[in-house]
């Protein structure tokens, strides 16, 4: 994604069951520091774990309500 002429990544995951962890976070953080993007989005159907959201740095979490209202 470009934002601000400046380079995002994103991923999606579309399953209503699916969640996102810290684990999944932490991976998004290291392909921001490969890629030298600035930051980076996931976006899930789902629901975002509570301890996702802690180490969550330079990564916006979208999940289930606030996806759907965004769509």
């Amino acid at each position: 994604l470009r934002r601000d002429d400046r380079t995002w990544l994103l991923t999606c995951r579309q399953s209503p069951d699916y969640r996102v962890t810290s684990k999944q976070v932490d991976e998004m953080g290291r392909a921001l520091r490969q890629r030298g993007a600035v930051g980076g989005v996931i976006a899930t159907l789902g629901r975002v774990d509570r301890d996702a959201t802690q180490t969550a740095e330079r990564v916006e979490l979208v999940d289930g309500p606030a996806l759907w209202e965004l769509i």
